[in-house]
């Protein structure tokens, strides 16, 4: 029997803890402050975007029972693996995703927690509850292509399912991804990676194996990384590029009032080997660069196109920045699968006899060989990448 989706409790719990429940048998927790030693709990902010407080004892009780109810992702992983393109259903995705999200979310903040106060937990229940949260964001990695109509179509902002980030603070960043291709799960080809950054927000610290472009869509943002004992910090300003090479410990910051979004490509081992860093004492080498001058620019009297190179061992591809004046449009075709982030405005995509309104936020999709004219009365700016497997 399953518990109640909303007044379950746990035998055995700590003092001053509720754990909450939603179907199917996934959780959220809330824990109440208590009058006793600080020092022996793990600390959680109170302010709107951060989960609440909850000592060691709570925090083994619900991995335990994330431990327990792992068995609910194999199913959802088993549907996406049965998921074709046009043929996927936004319910489903957001179903899968608000379940995978309690697994991801509270494995990340004990997690993170732990490691920060460096709590003695059974080692055993540390690497399971690392297991099923890998699991959990193998579901989260879900791609919305999927829901995608050929020839032409808009995956719209409001329709995609929320997906955060945990901090060591326990912030909560919303993430969206979709990758370059039409697979089930982003990470079988290249994709990106959006992070809408709060204000005052920090990211965890962390590295990749691969070196790392973001690219900051608004305000300015602190790119921070780690060389061997020092801190470096470098000013990003708005369509900029943060390089990290592979292995450098880094973070972003957005140290302004406003949210800020950034994007990145990324390449499937590069979303796998994503490593966390929990301790400021970290010594590790790597370095960054800030990229502001794109490789080419082409203009005409109604758009301008500003493409930036990237090339390494790993990465081949441009990132274009396409914005097109007021009551002006851009005709072309592709003869590869084409996707777009709308970064600002508003703008129709016509093709194949089908017209469709997109603005800030969506994604628009169109498969190759379709010729297609984009106009905007607003003006708008375009975000895709181009692959360039031509090149050896």
């Amino acid at each position: 029997m399953k518990p109640d989706a909303s007044k379950a409790s746990v035998a055995g719990r700590s003092p001053g803890v509720r754990i909450l429940y939603s179907p199917p048998s996934v959780f959220i927790f809330v824990v109440k402050p208590q009058k006793t030693n600080y020092a022996g709990l793990l600390r959680r902010g109170k302010e709107k975007n951060r989960m609440e407080i909850i000592n060691k004892k709570a925090a083994i009780i619900l991995a335990k029972k994330i431990i327990n109810d792992a068995f609910v992702l194999d199913d959802l992983i088993k549907e996406i693996q049965k998921t074709e393109r046009g043929k996927a259903k936004l319910a489903g995705l957001k179903r899968r995703t608000q379940t995978a999200r309690r697994f991801a979310e509270n494995g990340q903040a004990i997690l993170s927690l732990v490691k920060l106060h460096q709590s003695k937990i059974d080692p055993e229940i540390l690497e399971n509850l690392k297991k099923v949260k890998d699991k959990a964001e193998a579901v989260l990695r879900e791609n919305p292509i999927m829901l995608a109509m050929p020839p032409i179509d808009v995956i719209r902002f409001t329709d995609m399912p929320a997906k955060y980030a945990i901090n060591h603070l326990g912030q909560k960043e919303r993430r969206h991804g979709f990758g370059l291709h039409a697979l089930s799960t982003t990470e079988r080809g290249l994709s990106v990676c959006i992070a809408y950054m709060p204000p005052q927000h920090i990211q965890l610290y962390h590295n990749h194996t691969t070196s790392e472009n973001t690219f900051i869509l608004d305000d300015v943002v602190c790119g921070i990384y780690k060389k061997k004992d020092k801190k470096i910090k470098i000013k990003a300003p708005s369509k900029s590029i943060l390089h990290f090479s592979a292995y450098c410990v880094h973070t972003i910051y957005n140290s302004g009032k406003k949210m800020s979004r950034n994007i990145t490509v990324k390449a499937p081992h590069s979303v796998l080997d994503w490593k966390p860093f929990y301790q400021e004492t970290a010594k590790t080498e790597g370095s960054a660069q800030l990229i502001t001058r794109a490789n080419k620019i082409i203009a005409n009297p109604s758009m301008e196109l500003k493409i930036f190179h990237i090339r390494n061992y790993i990465y081949k591809y441009d990132i274009e920045i396409m914005t097109i004046k007021p009551y002006m449009g851009h005709e072309t075709s592709t003869r590869k699968d084409k996707y777009f982030l709308v970064v600002e405005g508003e703008l129709d995509i016509t093709g194949n006899s089908l017209t469709k309104r997109a603005s800030r936020d969506d994604i628009i999709v169109v498969d190759k060989n379709t010729n297609y004219k984009l106009r905007t009365q607003t003006g708008c700016v375009l975000y895709s990448v181009e692959c360039r497997e031509d090149l050896k």
